[in-house]
């Protein structure tokens, strides 16, 4: 897929007077691939259902910007990239446990990546026009990981009043990895090497009335704690 926000055009600079500095004739062209694959599978096991299912995407975005200087100046080319991958995959299995109690048991777990390197070169003669840098090379790569797992009961009290109570945890954790190399040299970044994790519960419980055909009455409560840590 095309981007349309990109296209042909020229890049002009002028100094304090308004008078032309240079002007380059500028190509700036894009486009993005999409992937996507889901699938779900439903079964019944040990007297109750389980589900799973799993979806994956790709999306690279690719940028290419080529300005060319009246001689002897030459051109600046700027390839910038741009990929946000994705992977989950979930399991459900609801099963009764007596003659009215049922239980539902969840798991989530996602991955993702990004990736966003972006390479600039220039010549001699362009950098003593414009006053760029010979070259740029910047690259950010990001990981992250989700992990859920969920269990409720469900009780129905009544034919009115359904009672459900749980507990959840949750593991996240991102990392990111930033560099930046400017004419040759290594540029320290702050915060380039980071890993953020976090650690989360949490239990639940409600109550829910059907009073009427027309009107549900709900309570409910619940509590959560949790550790939140950086390092790098």
């Amino acid at each position: 897929l095309l981007d349309d926000s990109t296209g042909h055009g020229a890049w002009t600079r002028v100094d304090g007077a308004g008078r032309q500095v240079f002007s380059a004739a500028e190509s700036n062209l894009a486009a993005q691939d999409l992937y996507k694959a889901t699938g779900e599978l439903e079964t019944p096991l040990w007297g109750g259902k389980l589900t799973l299912n799993a979806s994956g995407s790709l999306s690279p975005y690719n940028q290419l910007t080529i300005d060319t200087l009246p001689p002897p100046a030459g051109s600046e080319i700027d390839r910038a990239k741009f990929e946000a991958d994705s992977l989950e995959l979930g399991l459900r299995y609801e099963h009764p446990i007596g003659p009215r109690l049922s239980s539902e048991t969840y798991g989530l777990q996602r991955f993702g990546r990004v990736l966003n390197p972006d390479d600039f070169q220039s010549t001699p003669a362009t950098v003593a026009l414009t006053g760029d840098d010979l070259s740029d090379i910047f690259s950010l790569v990001e990981h992250t990981r989700e992990s859920i797992v969920r269990e409720t009961l469900t009780y129905p009290l009544t034919h009115a009043v359904t009672l459900k109570a749980g507990v959840e945890g949750d593991d996240n954790r991102l990392t990111s990895a930033t560099s930046f190399i400017q004419n040759g040299a290594p540029v320290a970044l702050p915060a380039a090497d980071v890993t953020v994790s976090e650690l989360r519960g949490e239990v639940f419980a409600s109550a829910a009335w059907q009073a009427r055909a027309n009107l549900l009455v709900e309570a409910g409560f619940r509590e959560e704690a949790s550790r939140i840590t950086s390092s790098g």
